[in-house]
């Protein structure tokens, strides 16, 4: 739903220059502020691309409520002539097949429901092309944002940020959607400090790859390698990753990464984060944003939960793996190699120390003059500092839970000592504690009846092996609550946070299918109401009846059922139906009651019925139209007819001098207004009037007669 400069500026004001008036092909030509499509008035262009053109918009009805509505015109292939979008000879079927993208990603969005996505509403095609209704973000650009600071921002501010921006692209992802577009500009920050993702460029990347006539569409600065290559294939996750890590940079140094394609060409000179800031940043969370801007996508963080753990210093989730909608056969490939490395550098030959068998390439360790292990493998930097952590904190605390076998013990045992305790038959004071390691921890076998019970790390692990795959949630809270403070309890933790994960992903997805049934039922609804209201308008005096009692009875907007009752009326009263329309027309006044124009029709049917009781009943429902408006000029001609008819004359007159100022080209008024002058014995008046209704309306019979009847007189 995106453009390459950024179209959903919501909340930034209108481009520079402003939309130009429609009539015109080609080119950018916005429609013209005012104009209605389907039920939202155009207000004013907020930012236009070269795939679309996005205006802010309200609702016709609901004039409080506020959107960005976007219109797919590619300007490449598309024109516009009056309203209506066009494509061009050179387009041939790649107008229609990017209108059906816009629409089928629209869709997808809109079940993406989201606080940090912004809001698509309804989507729809009209007038030759496609129209999303998004919500109207009011807030500021994250880099606009970012430079009100006057400083790098904080840990704890960044957090605010990133966290609920992270959620929400897990949200996109699992929908099957990349945003392909995340860069300071697109990130919105509401006025209450939330992030808002706008401006998805999944559809403009779709037509730019079946297109000859677009090249790559990318950020400078924000965009990764394969996006250059436009090969959708190389593309997932971890494209978005890039951006995001590309963002932080932004944030953190002030400027943004060098170009992805200069820094392959220059052999990646980007200084990292982790060496540029002297701020008070997590370790862990520079680190991650450094392997989030790596070339290759294959050594990037494959999911968004992979890299929040990063991020926040904690395990990454249990099994977890790159999606398989996501996996390309040359990555699948390279993580085969990397998956036998690691199981390689994991399980390395044993040579004997004549203390304890210990791994060949973690022998270093006991070096105490480093402190550091050196390797004959090296596998990717976060993934060796974890093991290294792990094996280091393991090896410590086992050594100061086991006991020190003593050398009488066992002093003829050929057998292996597990980790941390002497061999047999060698002293223990013989190894210092701080540079012992032991071997990774395992249930090891007592090898005398007089040994402890595993200890508490032991009992974990154990517990452990038979859960890590484990779905159940409850079975996973309780292994917590019995070994929460294990070293294991970081998996556990990450696997509850991915199954709780996965949970919410599942309501949200049920909840956004029922939202998006919901608007599409409401859909249909609107456009069988807006049929029934056009086949009443179009109707005659007898369809009427059926054609305007489905709407008065049906429709949910209450000025379309008052207007279609007012029509009802009307129609009954043409065909002498008087009563029948007399209580049509109250029940639109029910729904309109200050509608003068009804109050007036409602009058004329009373006093057709000829009795003195509807006269009455005229002369009220009169008085009341001219309470409700003063100058309507129909109300005031009736009351002054009614009251000619009633033998007041005089007072008649104030009426139609009054309905004559307010309307001087109704004939009626005139021949009212001849009438009475003629009733007050003032004949040249009265001729006068006559010949201006005949002048204005040459049906006017009553006035012919009238003339007829006094100009020989005159003579």
């Amino acid at each position: 739903m995106a453009d390459e400069t950024g179209s959903a500026r919501q909340g930034s004001g209108p481009i520079p220059g402003g939309p130009a008036e429609s009539g015109q092909s080609g080119g950018f030509v916005a429609l013209r502020s005012g104009l209605t499509i389907r039920h939202y008035i155009v207000e004013e262009v907020i930012g236009a691309g070269g795939f679309g053109i996005t205006y802010r918009a309200r609702h016709d009805r609901l004039k409080s409520k506020v959107f960005a509505l976007k219109e797919f015109f590619p300007r490449q292939f598309a024109a516009r002539r009056g309203t209506h979008v066009i494509s061009t000879p050179d387009g041939g079927g790649l107008f229609r097949w990017g209108l059906d993208r816009f629409l089928k990603e629209a869709e997808a969005l809109a079940k993406c429901e989201h606080p940090g996505i912004v809001d698509v509403v309804d989507y729809f095609e009209e007038n030759g092309t496609a129209y999303a209704v998004l919500g109207y973000v009011e807030g500021q650009q994250l880099g606009q944002w970012l430079d009100s600071l006057g400083r790098p921002p904080t840990q704890a501010e960044l957090d605010r940020i990133l966290m609920p921006l992270l959620d929400a692209l897990e949200v996109v992802h699992g929908a099957k959607l990349l945003h392909r577009d995340i860069a300071p500009d697109n990130i919105l920050i509401r006025r209450d400090g939330s992030p808002c993702l706008i401006d998805f460029g999944a559809c403009r990347e779709d037509i730019r790859e079946r297109s000859q006539k677009i090249s790559a569409i990318v950020k400078h600065g924000y965009s990764p390698p394969e996006q250059y290559h436009g090969i959708a294939e190389l593309q997932g996750p971890w494209t978005d990753i890039y951006a995001v890590g590309a963002t932080l940079y932004r944030a953190i140094s002030g400027q943004p990464p060098m170009d992805s394609s200069r820094r392959g060409a220059l052999g990646d000179a980007l200084k990292p984060v982790s060496e540029m800031t002297e701020n008070d940043y997590r370790p862990g969370f520079t680190a991650a944003i450094d392997m989030a801007l790596r070339l290759k996508p294959d050594e990037r963080p494959q999911s968004i939960s992979d890299w929040r753990a990063m991020l926040t210093d904690a395990a990454p989730a249990a099994g977890s793996e790159r999606p398989q909608s996501f996996v390309n056969p040359a990555q699948a490939r390279h993580a085969a190699t990397a998956a036998r490395d690691a199981t390689s550098a994991a399980n390395p030959p044993r040579r004997s120390t004549g203390a304890a068998s210990v791994p060949a390439d973690t022998a270093a360790l006991r070096a105490p003059s480093t402190g550091q292990a050196t390797s004959s493998r090296r596998g990717p930097l976060v993934a060796g500092i974890a093991v290294l952590a792990l094996a280091s904190a393991g090896a410590f605390a086992y050594w100061r839970s086991a006991p020190t076998i003593p050398p009488s013990a066992s002093a003829s045992s050929s057998q292996t000592a597990p980790a941390g305790r002497a061999e047999p038959g060698v002293a223990a004071t013989s190894v210092p504690a701080k540079t012992t390691v032991s071997t990774p921890l395992a249930p090891v076998a007592p090898i005398a009846p007089s040994l402890p019970i595993p200890d508490p790390e032991q009992r974990a692990d154990a517990a452990w092996r038979s859960l890590a795959g484990s779905t159940d949630a409850g079975a996973i809270e309780r292994f917590l609550s019995e070994h929460g403070t294990t070293r294991v309890a970081a998996a556990a933790r990450a696997r509850l946070a991915t199954l709780r994960d996965e949970q919410a992903r599942t309501e949200a997805t049920a909840a956004a299918a029922a939202r998006a049934k919901e608007i599409a039922d409401e859909t249909a609804r609107q456009r069988t109401r807006d049929a029934n209201w056009s086949a009443c308008q179009s109707a005659t005096d007898t369809e009427k009846a059926a054609r305007c009692t489905t709407v008065a009875n049906s429709d949910d907007t209450p000025d379309r059922r008052a207007e279609a009752l007012h029509q009802l009326g009307l129609a009954d009263r043409r065909l002498g139906n008087y009563d029948k329309a007399i209580a049509e027309l109250t029940r639109a006044l029910d729904l309109a009651p200050a509608a003068a124009q009804v109050l007036t029709d409602r009058g004329i049917a009373h006093f057709l019925k000829g009795d003195p009781a509807g006269r009455d009943a005229a002369m009220r429902d009169y008085d009341d139209a001219i309470r409700a408006n003063p100058n309507h000029a129909e109300s005031l001609n009736n009351r002054a007819w009614s009251l000619l008819q009633a033998g007041r004359a005089s007072d008649a007159l104030a009426d139609a001098n009054r309905s004559i100022e307010a309307n001087p080209a109704n004939g009626y008024a005139y021949d009212t207004r001849g009438q009475i002058l003629e009733a007050l014995g003032r004949r040249e008046d009265a001729i006068r009037d006559y010949e201006r209704a005949i002048a204005i309306d040459a049906t006017q019979e009553t006035s012919r007669a009238a003339l007829a009847r006094l100009r020989p007189r005159a003579r």
